[in-house]
């Protein structure tokens, strides 16, 4: 992205345009880290993700217990949803660079451990 600066005295210094696109960088930075805290209540919309892929089917009509679906499959996509919107809320993704914020938590939070005893939440 290149951005174009009209100088009000004709100085095009190569310095003063580096500041001045620093300086609209950060600002842009402060905006979106300030809009992200501001839309931080991450734990209700995990939540209501998770209610809505859970208690819906593919088409978004209620879903219709019978007794043949899978459980398992179906709390682990709605957990997986839940859990990326967690990580695009935790990590502002500003830059180009990857992170792995996604791929800890899923494995953190979904993956079962070696030895670890298998609970159920219902």
């Amino acid at each position: 992205m290149e951005c174009k600066f009209h100088y009000k005295h004709g100085a095009k210094s190569k310095v003063t345009k580096e500041k001045l696109v620093s300086n609209v960088e950060d600002y842009a930075t402060g905006l979106v880290e300030a809009k992200a805290k501001e839309e931080a209540g991450s734990l209700i919309r995990m939540k209501d993700r998770f209610s809505t892929l859970f208690g819906q089917d593919a088409d978004s009509m209620p879903r219709v217990w019978t007794g043949k679906e899978d459980i398992r499959a179906i709390t682990k996509t709605a957990c997986s949803a839940s859990l990326k919107l967690l990580s695009i809320m935790a990590a502002i993704r500003l830059t180009d660079d990857a992170d792995t914020v996604e791929n800890t938590l899923s494995l953190a939070l979904l993956e079962p451990r070696n030895g670890a005893s298998t609970t159920k939440v219902f």
